[in-house]
C-alpha cells in the first residue's frame, strides 16, 4: 500500500452514471497537500485557492 488521494480526473469527457464516482475522481499515489495533483505538482502559486488533502490531524495542528 502506498498513500495517496484521489484526485480530479481532467480527462472525464462522458458522464455515464452519475452514481459513479470514478468517473471524476482517480487514486494518485503522493498526492497530499503538498502535491495536490501529485507528486509532480505542488503548491506553489496556489495561496488563493482553498487547501486539500488534509487529514484532521493537519487541521489541528493548523489550528494550534
Amino acid at each position: 500500500m502506498q498513500p495517496g488521494s484521489l484526485i480530479f480526473n481532467e480527462n472525464a469527457n462522458t458522464v455515464v452514471n452519475m452514481k459513479n464516482y470514478s468517473q471524476w475522481w482517480t487514486w494518485k499515489i503522493g498526492a497530499n497537500w503538498k502535491h495536490p495533483q501529485g507528486p509532480e505538482s505542488s503548491i506553489e502559486g496556489q495561496d488563493n485557492y482553498p487547501v486539500v488533502h488534509i487529514a484532521y490531524q493537519d487541521a489541528l495542528a493548523y489550528c494550534q
